[in-house]
């Protein structure tokens, strides 16, 4: 190889060293970089959350509630043993017209929902998992001396 021709070989090699340093350090460079921003990013997430804008000990019962789903599950339940506890004493005849509340709750369970009324309370016992408006119901109407007056059926057949 001539003289000319191994400088253009070295300049050649020099630009592609020169290429590669600079490649490599501008990829390096944007590599961390990019970590660097994401460290700040959590960074400013913890600096939030220990500050008291974002509390955890604040988001903890929406989590615990997102969880619950077997909570929730056996709510329903509860609400349709009491239903069907209700339907039994019904049927059997073992609900008197007559008892106090107190006297009522040593033997039954407690309704879904109480609806103050005029001169009364209707207390009102349904499925767990059927819907408000198109669902069995059993209304306890209490009067104004928390006494048992009546009960009433709805959409609900007692030769189910």
């Amino acid at each position: 190889m001539n003289v000319g021709t191994q400088s253009l070989v070295d300049e050649l090699k020099e630009e592609c060293f020169n290429f590669y340093r600079v490649w490599l350090n501008t990829t390096v460079y944007n590599y961390f970089r990019r970590i660097r921003m994401r460290l700040r990013f959590l960074g400013g997430i913890l600096l939030i959350s220990f500050t008291g804008c974002v509390s955890l000990s604040s988001l903890k019962p929406l989590i615990e509630l997102g969880k619950s789903c077997k909570l929730k599950e056996k709510a329903l339940k509860k609400e349709t043993e009491n239903f069907l506890r209700i339907k039994e004493a019904i049927e059997r005849g073992e609900l008197k017209k007559g008892l106090s509340k107190k006297e009522f709750l040593k033997d039954y369970p407690i309704p879904v929902v109480v609806i103050p009324e005029d001169n009364q309370e209707r207390w009102v016992y349904k499925r767990g998992e059927s819907s408000w408006f198109s669902s069995d119901k059993i209304y306890l109407f209490f009067n104004s001396e928390h006494i048992l007056q009546d009960w009433q059926i709805k959409n609900f057949s007692l030769s189910e």
